[in-house]
């Protein structure tokens, strides 16, 4: 935001590319927090650890996570095969054992959020 300074960085698979290496903070992140694997492919979705490394870097107010399960059913084969792991939960442990202060949101899908921002600094 050019008025208030605040920056917000979304990353809706958690495949965080050499754009997160040119930021140096946002205030808010959007990216996933759990890994959605299938066999025989891995992660199609990374959380856990690569939102982790991106809130260190990036030292956010609040993460919003992607992916996170939540209201959503898989069926038929997928279900099978999908493998979901972290949570909301576990993540905010990470945060906390690793000395981060970011607060995770997890709203109902659908749900409006309003986030209250401390000042920007501006470097």
């Amino acid at each position: 935001d050019l008025t208030t300074h605040h920056r917000l960085y979304y990353e809706p698979h958690g495949f965080h590319t050499a754009a997160l290496q040119q930021l140096e903070t946002a205030d808010v992140v959007i990216a996933p927090i759990q890994d959605l694997v299938l066999p025989l492919l891995g992660p199609f979705i990374q959380g856990g650890d690569f939102a982790l490394a991106a809130v260190k870097q990036l030292q956010p107010q609040y993460i919003l996570p992607t992916a996170s399960g939540g209201a959503v059913e898989y069926a038929g084969i997928l279900d099978k095969l999908l493998t979901i792991k972290g949570s909301i939960e576990g993540f905010r442990q990470l945060l906390q054992e690793n000395g981060c202060s970011t607060q995770v949101l997890s709203p109902a899908p659908g749900e409006r959020v309003e986030v209250q921002l401390s000042p920007a600094v501006v470097g």
